[in-house]
């Protein structure tokens, strides 16, 4: 592998990283800011687990921690198999090709861990 393929996975996946900081704080906002009792959730600080969990693997990510990065890629992971089987389930065609392109980009976190596995602490 090239020194230049092998930074361009390292930039992806401290950008993968810096999306889930940025993710992070958005569930972070949304949980300080709902109604209790709004959409049925009684208690919405219930939210700020995932966005503590995102946080923290997102600074992981950007500091190249391997753990950070396994974990980073195996959830995005999971979230693209979902939105590719749930798309193929039950959205009408001309829609479900978009929702399959944005699971295949959910999938970019795994491919730069696998390129540039070596370079991570």
């Amino acid at each position: 592998m090239s020194d230049k393929s092998s930074t361009n996975s390292v930039s992806g996946i401290r950008f993968s990283g810096a999306f889930s900081v940025l993710l992070s704080l958005a569930f972070g906002w949304l949980a300080l800011t709902m109604n209790p009792g709004a959409h049925g959730i009684d208690n919405p600080l219930v939210g700020l687990w995932p966005a503590g969990v995102l946080l923290v693997v997102g600074i992981g990510a950007i500091l190249l921690a391997r753990w950070a990065v396994l974990v980073l890629s195996l959830g995005f992971g999971a979230v693209a198999a979902w939105l590719a089987i749930g798309s193929i389930i039950s959205v009408p065609f001309p829609w479900s090709l978009i929702n399959i392109a944005f699971a295949a980009a959910l999938c970019l976190p795994a491919v730069f861990a696998i390129r540039s596995w070596r370079h991570l602490r």
